[in-house]
């Protein structure tokens, strides 16, 4: 293991900025909310302990990024998902009985955790190198890690249009 639990993902702390909770969308409305370039939704460490016991190793970056900033979507509209899976989904997706459904490779040390355009998947390495989670793509190596995947994609909407088309 290279990382320990107590990472911080520094280089995107700044979505904690979009950080939705109950009061804001009780006075805002969820139309309104959905109107944010990006939003996220805090978890509580019971929210969270079920997809840990599920998964073994479970991906530390994902885990730190569940704890500090949880789960949401990236450049909101009604066209994409761009979603990075809560973890009872995480847990839905990639049990054995949802693999007929995918059309991205299974790999058993990686769990399917964003989904993207038109039912389009990512899937993040279990075990960590000295960069991070490696972050797949129909097979095949796209980010060294889930923060630098994380931060690209939060910096150019087009970013993973661009991985897609390298892919295919």
């Amino acid at each position: 293991m290279y990382f320990n639990e107590y990472i911080s993902m520094k280089k995107i702390s700044f979505l904690k900025d979009y950080l939705i909770d109950q009061s804001i969308i009780e006075n805002r409305k969820m139309k309104e909310v959905v109107k944010f370039k990006h939003y996220f939704f805090h978890l509580d460490s019971d929210d969270i302990q079920a997809s840990y016991e599920t998964f073994q190793p479970f991906p530390v970056e994902l885990k730190v990024f569940y704890e500090e900033i949880g789960f949401g979507y990236f450049y909101c509209n009604k066209e994409r998902v761009n979603r990075i899976f809560d973890p009872m989904t995480l847990v839905q997706v990639n049990s054995s009985a949802r693999n007929k459904e995918l059309d991205t490779p299974i790999n058993i040390n990686r769990l399917v955790f964003f989904e993207t355009f038109d039912r389009e998947y990512f899937s993040i390495q279990s075990e960590e190198t000295y960069k991070g989670n490696e972050i797949y793509y129909k097979g095949k190596l796209v980010a060294e890690s889930l923060e630098d995947f994380v931060y690209q994609y939060s910096q150019d909407r087009y970013y993973l249009k661009d991985i897609i088309k390298n892919c295919e």
